[in-house]
Order: structure tokens, then C-alpha cells, then sequence
């Protein structure tokens, strides 16, 4: 048995979010699947790239699944709505200040539907450049409701919506060299091992991005001081508040779906939603394409799936990646180019944001 299976019941959706990494595909898991799926599991984590709610057996999957269930809706679809809500042990709503990049998302209506719901709930929301201001005033509002909040970074499909993200991929160590400038590195460089020691900075101090990104350092430092308002506030209304990291630390990573797999709503099976689909992201200032990593599929044994995956379970579990923040050689990688990491790594979690915490996911 392992611990979390998430089932991807539909790709259909009533939103369309601007920072959404959807698959151009329509499809919806055929609720038969319960039968093979039921009790490989400990926990059922029922969403993906699509809203859950609008597959219309997804009371069939609630009941039928034994195990922790967990449901991720937008909060838009009446339909089953409540009924839903009262069966899962964890239900999350994402929604947003606004509907700039939500396009379709109403938060009057949302806010309508939380006054009535007899459980507990999670709120998630999305941080960008363009909301954050808000951010307090809006986890204020979830927090005298009683909800739990969840904060996340997005995972930027292109440069425009990369331009709006909160931090920086590299170590913190970064944000004490904000003074560097081109003179500065060059000295660095040339300096190496014959200088005194004050010279020798530290390996996780990407001087190529700081040259380049130094705006996004001081936005992610900004960033944090407004998380940790929001972290006094939720204790002080005795809710519980996952945040985001903002800059990326090699050392603390940790992958959030170890022991899991992922379950296309095609059928398909990856180790994980981000390597679910063929899709571009835009990070560590660059565009990079994530291939897909399908292991099989519902019609083959689960058993045979995870036995397939099992050296990339203990890759993931030892978190035996590179991590490209740090490096400055990424902008002109030739691993990345080809799908690999410079440790051979093929698929690689090198850019992978949710291990680094700096993107999070209801799972």
C-alpha cells in the first residue's frame, strides 16, 4: 500500500487562470477505476488539472474510495457542492482577492458558500506581485470564518506571469550581496583560492542571477515580512497557516509526494502531477520544457507501477538532485536542454519548486 494516490477525475474546468499549467486534453477518469483503486492507498487526494466537482460520479469516488480523502475545488460548482464537503476529511478551496488571473472566479459567491458549510475547510490561494497587498485583509476575512489558509507560489508557464512571482529561486545566503555589482563578482572570480579568506563567498550564492535578479531578491524578502504578518494573524484567530518559502534552499528540500502516484484522468500514471503532462515553465529566469513521465497506466497492476518507479522513489526520497538556483551556469544549461540534470538524473527534480517549499499543494 502506499501513502497518497491522486486521482485527476477530470482536465474539464468552468475557470480559466492565467499562471494554470492545464493539458489541451479533455478527458474524465471512468468512475469504474474505484474498483482497482480502492485500498492501495492511506490517502486519496482527488483533484488536478481540472475541477473535480464537475465529474458528475464524484460522490461514486468519495463513497466508494476507503482511505482519507482529500477534494481541491474552486469553489464555483453548486453541484454536489456541500454533499462533497461533508464527506471528505480535508476540503480545500482555492480562490483569490480577485479575478485578474482567475478569470471566471467570484468571491462574493465563494464567501456565500463558506458561511453555510457545516465542516472545516482550507483556503488556498495563489500569491503573485498583483495580490499580495491584499493578502492580509483577505486571510483576515478567512481567518473569523474559521478556515485554515494555505498560501502558495505559482509556477510561472511563461516570462509574463514569471514576472509577476514573489521569490527567488537561489539560497538566501543570496539576499546579503544585494550590494554586488559586475567589479565585485569579477573580483570574486579572480580571486578564488589565492585571496583571503573574507573572499571566498559561498557556493550557494548565485552571482550570475544577482547581477540579474536583483529586484526579485529584495521582492522575496519583502514577501516574507508580509507572510509573517499574516502568520501572527492566523494564530491570534487560532487557525492553522502553511506558507511559502521564498528563496530556495538546496539542503531543506523535500519532495511533498514521496511514496505517491499521480493518476492522469486519461488513466495514465506519473510519480507526480508535475511530471504528469508535457508542459513549459519559466524558472530560474529561463523557459525549460518538463517532459512527461508516464509509468503505465490503470489497465496494468499498481504493484508492477510502483516496483517500476522505485529508483526514482529513492532519488526523490533522498532528494539526490542538483539544485539549478544555485548554479550559474543554468540560463545556457545543455542538461536541461535535454531533459537531465548534471548529476545523469533523467527525470530530474532540479527546478522542482514544491520540493524546495516554495510552491505548495493540498495533498
Amino acid at each position: 500500500m502506499i501513502q497518497k494516490l491522486q486521482l485527476e477525475l477530470t482536465t474539464k474546468c468552468n475557470l480559466s487562470c492565467e499562471y494554470c499549467l492545464k493539458p489541451p486534453l479533455v478527458s474524465e477518469l471512468d468512475k469504474n477505476a474505484v474498483e482497482k483503486l480502492s485500498g492501495v492507498a492511506k490517502k486519496f487526494v482527488l483533484y488536478g488539472y481540472g475541477e473535480p466537482l464537475l465529474h458528475e460520479k464524484i460522490l461514486h469516488f468519495v463513497k466508494a474510495l476507503e482511505g482519507e480523502i482529500v477534494v481541491s475545488t474552486n469553489g464555483m460548482v453548486d453541484e454536489n457542492f456541500y454533499e462533497v464537503a461533508e464527506l471528505v476529511d480535508v476540503f480545500g478551496i482555492s480562490l483569490d482577492v480577485n479575478n485578474a488571473l482567475r478569470h471566471g472566479m467570484e468571491l462574493s459567491k465563494i464567501f456565500r458558500k463558506l458561511e453555510n458549510l457545516k465542516g472545516e475547510a482550507i483556503a488556498q490561494i495563489v500569491l503573485t506581485q498583483d495580490n499580495l497587498p491584499n493578502f492580509p485583509e483577505l486571510a483576515q476575512r478567512l481567518a473569523e470564518r474559521g478556515l485554515d489558509i494555505m498560501a502558495t507560489n505559482l509556477i510561472a508557464p511563461n516570462s509574463e506571469i514569471y514576472s509577476k512571482a514573489l521569490y527567488f529561486e537561489g539560497s538566501r545566503a543570496n539576499a546579503d550581496f544585494l550590494h554586488v555589482d559586475e567589479d565585485f563578482v569579477l573580483k570574486i572570480l579572480k580571486a578564488r583560492k589565492s585571496e583571503p579568506e573574507e573572499l571566498k563567498m559561498s557556493s550557494k550564492v548565485n552571482f550570475c542571477a544577482l547581477l540579474e535578479a536583483k529586484d526579485r531578491v529584495q521582492r522575496a524578502k519583502k514577501s516574507e515580512e508580509i507572510i509573517e504578518k499574516v502568520e501572527e494573524l492566523a494564530k491570534s484567530y487560532g487557525v492553522d497557516f502553511v506558507k511559502p518559502k521564498f528563496f530556495g534552499e538546496a539542503d531543506q528540500r523535500d519532495c511533498p509526494y514521496k511514496d505517491s502516484l499521480f493518476v492522469r484522468a486519461d488513466a495514465k500514471i506519473s510519480p507526480c502531477m508535475p511530471f504528469a503532462y508535457t508542459h513549459n515553465e519559466f524558472v530560474n529566469r529561463r523557459s525549460i520544457v518538463i517532459r512527461e513521465h508516464i509509468l503505465g497506466n490503470l489497465s496494468e497492476e499498481i504493484d508492477k507501477i510502483v516496483e517500476i518507479k522505485s529508483k526514482f522513489e529513492k532519488l526523490r526520497k533522498e532528494m539526490d538532485f542538483p539544485w539549478c538556483g544555485d548554479c550559474g551556469h543554468v540560463a545556457g544549461c545543455w542538461f536541461l536542454e535535454n531533459g537531465m540534470d548534471c548529476y545523469a538524473n533523467k527525470p530530474s527534480c532540479s527546478n522542482c519548486l514544491y520540493s524546495a517549499g516554495i510552491a505548495k499543494c493540498l495533498i
